[in-house]
């Protein structure tokens, strides 16, 4: 059988981490798998990256009203990849995160079978992964408060209700999200799947509560992940045997990311280090540097077995999070015989037998976490038997081996049952699809998918595809648009007339706009890189560091910077903030475009090779590949 995974990325998270495990045991299953992914990161072929052709014209739009990720194109053109059109089925996983448009859903699962793992809450909400205290999801996220949810790595992402102020201009675009949504789904031919009861529920109480749901929770592999000698495992880690060693697991870390507890975390450290003697935290995931003798920062790492190792010297793994759609790292402890402290939030009492496998404290009761850790370090046997038993009910339950054959069984059931009732073609009537939904690429897309020519006047319309859609609007519609739509086109004039070489007047523009925009920190960063170009070297940093600190920090300014001291030729300063970076997102595009181009004034070509084809593998980036052939010219 022939699988093929779409995913944002091929390693990092915990769907990508689902998806590559899929692909992995159903390769060695004799099948023939394969990932489609926005990033790669791994070297070999068992992933491949795909162009997620953002169009221009509509991305500023898209992006200040939160419209999210229909500006992007590339998905519509992968009815015909070609390992697309070999396949038998498709699985899809996440499609957020800046590189798949969702109406090319349709498409796909048009012309092959096609299910979707909700790994989070985004495919029914209009904009977050996790609604957390927000009830406005579940009637169609209107007003929508949460916004900045969006972003993975955002410290603020856990930003209650209660904290949004009347003065911040929210976008009508999450809720525009849902009603598309609902329209998508109307028109695919899809079988959804919910690797917890938790999230399924909460699918019921959406405005998608006719959705036909399957659960299959997620696995692990328990010939890796399994007990090991505690004092050989803190010992490789240069632990002491005595050393009572806690710890928790997330994507840079949990102690700086508010979804998985870290304010919590962080009380806990400070009471249990004031209680206990000789108590070490385990922060995995995290590149900071170690500042403190009770924190250990552990990098996020791609080798499962290092992993394990690192379980197996915990005494307690802590999970603190807010929201869990499942909760791969708690089932990978358990499976080492670590015995889980979590808060009964989402999917974790699925998982975790309370006072048999594992500690549940109340919903988010810091008091009551910190009671729990507190009282079962002085419990070392108690710990020994929770941990027994939660290896038990990892291998009976979550082994890798069971989702992989529920997964198969779906994949058959679904390719016999698409066989034998081929499905009608569903076709959008596009009168009611807005104006910028109808690219040139979707009209192909969906000529492909029905075999029949559109019309031209229900094609793109000129260049004004957002005039269009805002002429169609209610008036009091319009009124809560047109104020980002005017927004994304003086952006869009600011970059028109930088390009043209008139700085100052991209740069009056930009003052302009940032005392009615204060909050948006990409205008700070445009004016930042705007100055730089200017070379008003100091106020260009001055602003782009404004950037760091803000409510929503942009880390990513950190190569904008980096720019500005390569193009001073201050090779220390660039790299410094090319290396402080790298602990964020070394595979974020352009960051090793960078890293070559530092490279190469430094005159050490070999390595710049290395970046600028790393860049080329991640992003298929065309710059990279001039400086590829520049230095095989001159160099080489």
């Amino acid at each position: 059988m022939k699988i093929v995974h779409i995913n944002t990325y091929d390693i990092e998270g915990g769907a990508a981490r689902m998806a590559l495990g899929l692909a992995k045991h159903q390769r060695l299953d004799n099948h023939d798998a394969h990932m489609i992914v926005g990033r790669k990161s791994l070297k070999n072929d068992i992933s491949s990256r795909f162009n997620p052709l953002p169009n221009e014209t509509i991305r500023p739009f898209c992006e200040s009203a939160k419209l999210s990720y229909f500006h992007f194109q590339g998905s519509h053109k992968l009815s015909s990849h070609p390992e697309i059109t070999k396949a038998d089925i498709l699985h899809v996983h996440n499609i957020h995160f800046d590189y798949f448009n969702p109406f090319s859903l349709s498409f796909l699962s048009h012309i092959k079978p096609t299910i979707w793992t909700f790994h989070d809450l985004f495919p029914v909400t209009g904009f977050c992964m996790h609604p957390g205290d927000c009830t406005s999801w579940s009637q169609g996220c209107f007003p929508c408060f949460r916004q900045q949810l969006n972003d993975p790595h955002n410290p603020n992402q856990l930003l209650s209700m209660r904290d949004s102020t009347s003065n911040n201009l929210c976008s009508p675009g999450p809720a525009l999200c849902v009603q598309l949504k609902k329209i998508l789904y109307d028109h695919c031919n899809i079988t959804f799947i919910c690797p917890s009861d938790w999230i399924r529920k909460q699918v019921a109480k959406s405005c998608f509560s006719t959705m036909h749901i399957h659960v299959v929770h997620n696995g692990i592999d328990t010939s890796l992940f399994k007990p090991m000698d505690k004092i050989e495992a803190k010992l490789a880690l240069g632990l002491s045997p005595e050393t009572t060693v806690l710890g928790a697991v997330a994507v840079h870390g949990a102690l700086d990311n508010p979804l998985k507890g870290g304010t919590h975390l962080k009380q806990l450290i400070e009471h249990i280090i004031h209680k206990h003697s000789n108590i070490v935290f385990l922060n995995v995931g995290s590149d900071k540097k170690n500042t403190s003798p009770f924190i250990r920062n552990i990098p996020y790492m791609e080798n499962q077995q290092e992993l394990a190792l690192i379980y197996s010297a915990m005494d307690v793994m802590v999970h603190a999070a807010a929201a869990e759609s499942f909760c791969l790292v708690a089932v990978e402890a358990m499976a080492c015989g670590i015995p889980v402290v979590a808060f009964n939030n989402g999917a974790l009492p699925e998982l975790i037998v309370h006072d048999e496998t594992g500690l549940l404290c109340d919903g988010d009761d810091t008091m009551d976490l910190i009671n729990t850790v507190s009282a079962l370090i002085d419990k070392p046997y108690q710990r020994q038997n929770l941990g027994k038993a939660g290896r038990e009910r990892s291998l009976a339950l979550f082994d890798f081996s069971k989702t992989h054959e529920k997964y198969i069984r779906l994949y058959l059931d679904e390719i016999e049952d698409r066989q034998k009732y081929p499905r009608p073609v569903k076709s959008f009537n596009l009168a009611n699809i807005p104006a910028f939904i109808r690219t040139p690429e979707f009209i192909k897309a969906e000529e492909l998918k029905t075999g029949i020519k559109v019309e031209k006047q229900e094609t793109w319309i000129g260049n004004k595809p957002i005039d269009a859609f805002l002429d169609q609007l209610s008036p009091a519609l319009y009124k809560q648009f047109e104020p980002f739509h005017t927004k994304a086109e003086k952006v869009k004039q600011i970059f028109s007339l930088r390009n043209a070489g008139k700085l100052e007047e991209s740069l009056d523009i930009l003052n302009d706009l940032i005392p009615k925009w204060p909050k948006d920190m990409t205008l700070m960063r445009t004016k930042g890189v705007t100055l730089g170009l200017m070379g008003r070297d100091e106020e260009a940093i001055k602003s782009l560091k404004k950037c760091l600190k803000a409510e929503k920090p942009l880390q990513d300014v950190w190569l904008n910077i980096a720019d500005i001291y390569l193009r001073k030729n201050d090779i220390k300063a660039c790299r410094y903030a090319l290396e402080t970076f790298a602990g964020i997102d070394p595979n974020l595009k352009g960051f090793n475009h960078r890293m070559g181009l530092l490279c190469m004034a430094e005159q050490n070509f070999s390595e710049a090779v290395t970046y600028f084809k790393i860049e080329l593998q991640l992003h298929g980036a065309e710059e990279s590949l001039v400086m590829l052939q520049r230095i095989k010219d001159t160099h080489m």
